[in-house]
């Protein structure tokens, strides 16, 4: 794995901040050998058997990569108006390309016929006298040789408006997606090249209102989607340990609408309690269904991403964390349930021993989908600082001031009433405030 990263912030003039950031992701992963092996063994009606006789080898070897770049920039603008008002507007936007291939080689090695054209018994890999079948390879392979792109191009505004004791945020994004994928070489008996383009409106609103001193109310909406992974669109087999997955091209993204409520309490310095709800509508979940149309090879189930509808997911959850000096416990319990109705057949056997198969509407909860979740953690910390990071921690404030004294206008009053002496004793002087 391979990550670069380069950013920056710039203060373009009092009250406005732009920032900007290039990133560069690199994946390989090489399966070098995946062989699974045939052999005849025949048990006669008088229990005597045949000596074991190699028949079939398959040899698979693959390679698979992701590569991402990414780009994106926002700028930002603060201003201050009455003793504890602000307001905040960002605007920004992304560009993403992801890219993903997959080569696989498969041969089958099968035994040389012995003079008399029997095969030769089994007695160890090492031994066996085979020839390779298919020089060329498999035409299953083929199939599995392909390369898959995701392009996300987004843009969004944002407002942060600071009023006393309530903050509210809110904001719409847009994004748009280009999924596509192409085998190599074309494939007649799947959809060997397929694209698809969408574009989502996500808005979000969140609020904050402060009951007292130490006990906040959160209460947030947002719009989300998760996309199909490139491996999921694409119709061809990828090995997996439990199953195969094999992609479908026609698979949906999914769309959230989320709803969440908070109480927090922070009863003492290094004590913290949170209690709060969830609600989440979600359209076209993609979950993986059992590929009945394939064939069992090695005992290996296989299984292909769909979409079944509309699921309905809420719960509750408690979050609980305090320090005992340098020694600390954390708790938090969740409670889920969801709900999702999809197409089940149920077959019946009546009294004559004639089968009918019906298929029923079966409601279950979402694959993968735990009720109950809880955690318990110790914790340690140790506040003492070396000088690296007593040095470090002071850089990030100097900046920080810095910052604050081109955007924020408290911080500017305070500077100029310093105005004379030198400018880096006064920053100092308002990393300190």
């Amino acid at each position: 794995m391979e990550n670069l990263k380069v950013s920056g912030k710039h203060v373009l003039a009092n009250h406005f901040l732009f920032d900007w950031a290039g990133v560069y992701s690199n994946a390989t992963q090489k399966a070098l050998d995946r062989a699974d092996i045939s052999i005849n063994h025949l048990i006669n009606p008088d229990f005597t058997s045949t000596p074991d006789f190699f028949d079939n080898i398959s040899r698979i070897w693959q390679k698979s990569g992701n590569k991402d770049l990414s780009a994106l920039a926002n700028l930002g603008y603060k201003t201050g108006f009455g003793a504890n008002n602000s307001i905040e507007l960002k605007i920004g936007g992304l560009y993403r390309h992801s890219s993903r291939y997959n080569i696989q080689n498969e041969y089958q090695l099968r035994p040389s016929a012995a003079s008399n054209g029997v095969k030769s018994p089994f007695t160890d890999i090492y031994a066996a006298d085979w020839i390779v079948y298919n020089v060329t390879g498999s035409t299953a392979s083929d199939k599995v040789n392909y390369t898959a792109y995701e392009n996300v191009t987004a843009g969004y505004g944002e407002f942060k408006l600071t009023l006393d004791k309530l903050d509210v945020i809110g904001g719409i994004r847009v994004e748009g997606t280009e999924q596509g994928y192409d085998t190599h070489p074309v494939v007649l008996d799947i959809k060997s090249i397929a694209k698809k383009t969408y574009t989502d409106v996500l808005p979000s609103l969140n609020i904050r209102y402060k009951l007292s001193e130490n006990s906040n109310l959160r209460a947030s909406y947002f719009k989300s989607i998760a996309r199909p992974a490139l491996y999921e669109l694409v119709p061809t087999q990828t090995f997996g340990e439990s199953t195969d997955v094999t992609g479908n091209p026609y698979v949906l993204h999914t769309e959230a609408d989320n709803y969440d409520l908070r109480y927090e309490l922070y009863p003492g310095k290094e004590e913290q309690l949170f209690i709060g709800g969830f609600y989440k509508n979600v359209k076209n979940p993609i979950e993986f269904a059992l590929d009945t149309t394939a064939s069992l090879s090695g005992g290996q189930l296989k299984t292909t991403p769909q979409n079944f509808g509309t699921a309905k997911v809420y719960g509750a959850e408690a979050v609980y964390s305090r320090y005992f000096v340098n020694i600390g416990v954390s708790a938090n319990y969740t409670y889920t349930y969801s709900n999702i109705k999809s197409t089940k057949v149920y077959t019946s056997t009546d009294a004559n021993g004639v089968s009918t198969s019906v298929p029923k509407l079966q409601s279950r909860s979402l694959q993968g989908q735990t009720g109950d979740v809880l955690n318990l953690s110790l914790l340690y910390k140790n506040d003492k600082q070396t000088h690296r990071s007593k040095t470090l921690i002071r850089s990030y404030l100097i900046e920080s001031a810095w910052v604050s004294v081109r955007r924020d206008p408290t911080m500017q009053n305070y500077y100029r009433t310093h105005v004379g002496k030198q400018p880096n004793k006064i920053i100092v002087k308002v990393a300190h405030k």
